[in-house]
């Protein structure tokens, strides 16, 4: 199923890609995605801008370090109505949620502190820091499959929000957001406070040995 998915690194905000709207449009998608925002703002300290976007050429998200609000002073993210319909038609309570939006976090992490990666490592370092991030949400909130929102969200498209080049491929993108669950689970098994710090050396040190 091509859905013509995309995600974005952008350095700029492109206007070609949409209109930012504060509104999905739908009540459900739009509570979800606030509630999900404060809670990964916390977790990564982050404070970005976050925007609906009504694109111009099919189902994206995408993230900028270019500031849009005073009050988002690590960055700005997008996220496409279409792409959150086409997830929330598919997966219970809109559960692709929490993770299209750690993902995006994770390249704010990723401009604020500077890591540097080639290619694709970027798109599978973002994955990998989303999976981080959901073991605590599972743990916290409990309200998702991780295994089967991970398939669901990964399995969609042959285009460039898949294109393996550029972003690898969705057996590598869902093998980092587990191997970054699972991390983040054996710290606290040991009982040992995982940093953000040591979530961006985890993440950088494992998709560079892919």
């Amino acid at each position: 199923m091509a859905l013509g998915q995309t995600c974005a690194v952008m350095g700029e905000p492109d206007d070609t890609m949409g209109t930012p709207l504060a509104s999905s449009g739908n009540l459900l998608i739009d509570q979800r995605t606030q509630q999900v925002y404060l809670y990964l703002s916390t977790k990564f300290g982050i404070t970005a801008s976050l925007y609906f976007l009504e694109e111009a050429d099919g189902p994206n998200a995408f993230a900028s370090p270019k500031r849009t609000n005073v009050l988002g002073k690590d960055g700005t993210i997008y996220l496409g109505i279409a792409l959150l319909n086409d997830e929330c038609s598919e997966t219970p309570d809109c559960g692709s949620i929490p993770i299209l939006l750690a993902h995006e976090f994770g390249h704010l992490v990723a401009y604020k502190y500077k890591v540097v990666l080639d290619g694709k490592q970027n798109e599978l370092f973002a994955d990998y820091l989303a999976g981080t991030l959901m073991f605590h949400y599972v743990r916290e909130m409990g309200v998702i499959d991780l295994n089967a929102v991970a398939r669901s969200f990964y399995a969609k498209g042959d285009d460039e929000f898949h294109e393996e080049q550029s972003h690898g491929s969705p057996t590598d993108r869902q093998e980092c957001l587990l191997a970054g669950f699972d991390t983040a689970q054996e710290y606290f098994n040991r009982g040992q406070f995982f940093t953000l710090p040591l979530a961006i050396k985890e993440a950088s040190e494992y998709v560079e040995g892919m």
